[in-house]
């Protein structure tokens, strides 16, 4: 963790990494040549390999990388993905040619171009920008909603977007406060695929992965509001954290579970008898909120119920304390609904305390 340098090691890299790919129409073999790219193509060859047999889980190099959104040295709160998503069809905005070698709605690349570097379009932030905000820059085309030939807009906005409101919900239970920064999202591994496993990379990677994706995670961390990491997912477990950061990690997802209790009213919700049940289920902190509603035209209460997982991580640094808090339900790496926000006040309080 020590002497990363978050702007050469991190902003610039990947600026040479992409300008690269751009120059070399996406022809990633020709990586080999550049002392840094290099070990890009080495990431791309050895999950390839170890996934030649499972398709969705290969990386799709006719994508441009999209590392990260936002500024890593001024955020309220970092949110590590996995990594983008993109199958092997060509996509508007984040392939070079698109159907027949056309090139006219290729907004998003453009813009990369057009801004010089990845760095100086991504630090600005544009996935968690309202659309009344980008619209008065001149990018309504970013946040299109209809995918209309030429118009569509960028996919990956909305899915980034969706994260928004519950960060902020995040940074005021951390800060007491809104926070007029914006969140960092950054990718595990920048490259595209259409769905995404741990045990894709071998150990060759690792070193790779640590100085590309989690030193520069430390690092905004640390420069963070917040001070707290957020990754949704069962893939982020212990043993991959302890992975890259060593000595520094530590679970302490047993401890606070015990503070929180087993039953957790919350009487002031604007779900009716809003309740959570909290127990400790295979090292995680296993969440059951239950409420009360009136079925549609019958004078019937009934119960809904939704289940999700949570575990916490303390990272320990020059005295210094940091939080990786990583959730995740069945069914994909979507991030908890409103029903679970007032559980996770809770939890950040727990968290603040221990």
């Amino acid at each position: 963790m020590e002497n990363f340098d978050l702007e050469k090691d991190f902003i610039e890299y990947w600026d040479h990494v992409i300008r690269l790919w751009l120059d070399q129409n996406a022809d990633v073999t020709l990586f080999k040549k550049d002392e840094d790219a290099k070990e890009q193509l080495q990431v791309i060859n050895a999950i390839n390999e170890n996934c030649k047999n499972s398709a969705n889980y290969k990386l799709n190099t006719m994508h441009m990388p999209e590392p990260y959104w936002g500024n890593p040295t001024d955020c309220s709160i970092v949110l590590l993905d996995y990594n983008p998503a993109g199958g092997p069809d060509p996509n508007r905005h984040t392939t070079i040619k698109y159907k027949d070698g056309d090139e006219s709605g290729m907004k998003l690349i453009k813009y990369v171009n057009d801004h010089n570097s990845y760095s100086n379009f991504a630090t600005e932030c544009p996935v968690f920008r309202d659309a009344k905000d980008l619209e008065k820059n001149g990018m309504d085309w970013f946040c299109a909603k209809k995918e209309e030939e030429g118009k569509g807009g960028y996919e990956g906005y909305h899915w980034w977007q969706s994260k928004r409101e519950w960060l902020d919900h995040l940074v005021v239970a951390v800060c007491g406060k809104k926070n007029e920064r914006l969140p960092f999202g950054m990718e595990l591994c920048g490259w595209h695929s259409k769905k995404w496993k741990n045990n894709s990379w071998t150990d060759n990677c690792t070193d790779i992965i640590d100085r590309r994706a989690i030193q520069p995670l430390f690092e905004s961390l640390k420069k963070s509001s917040a001070k707290i990491a957020v990754c949704i997912g069962a893939e982020f477990k212990y043993e991959l954290m302890k992975e890259f950061f060593h000595d520094k990690i530590e679970d302490v997802t047993k401890n606070i579970c015990d503070r929180l209790g087993s039953e957790i009213s919350m009487p002031e919700s604007a779900l009716d008898n809003l309740r959570y049940y909290v127990s400790s289920e295979v090292e995680n902190i296993h969440v059951v909120a239950k409420w009360q509603y009136v079925m549609k035209r019958k004078k019937v209460v009934a119960y809904e119920e939704k289940q999700r997982n949570y575990r916490v991580f303390k990272i320990t640094d020059n005295n210094e304390t940091y939080y990786i808090l990583n959730t995740n339900s069945s069914g994909g790496n979507h991030h908890p609904g409103e029903h679970f926000w007032p559980f996770e006040k809770v939890l950040i309080d727990a968290i603040k305390k221990a």
